[in-house]
């Protein structure tokens, strides 16, 4: 799972699951809003040809191609290890949680 925002001009990518904060460009950005797991070995055909109004097409897939790989090395669209024991969980009330930003 990922969450995408933009924030003072940056494009940031968040994978929830692994933790992990990307800052991308623009066609990373909207290529993310047409592409789900499982990825194809290749860029769908109809992913290409409506961004194709915006982008050349070989960065399309380029763009695609360095997608997969990061999800290939689980950096983006990471597994939820923890999923697996959320049934095993007992419901309670968090009692109290202190974040320390800096001791000093």
């Amino acid at each position: 799972m990922i969450h995408k925002f933009k924030l003072n001009g940056y494009n940031i990518v968040l994978d929830v699951n692994s933790g992990g904060v990307h800052v991308v460009d623009e066609l990373t950005y909207d290529l993310l809003d047409n592409v789900q797991p499982p990825f194809a070995p290749e860029c769908p055909e109809e992913v290409v040809s409506k961004l194709t109004r915006f982008y050349a097409p070989e960065d399309i897939r380029s763009c695609y191609a360095e997608i997969l790989e990061l999800y290939k090395d689980k950096i983006l669209f990471s597994e939820d290890d923890y999923e697996k024991f959320a049934k095993y969980s007992v419901a309670s009330p968090v009692k109290a949680m202190c974040l320390h930003i800096a001791h000093d």
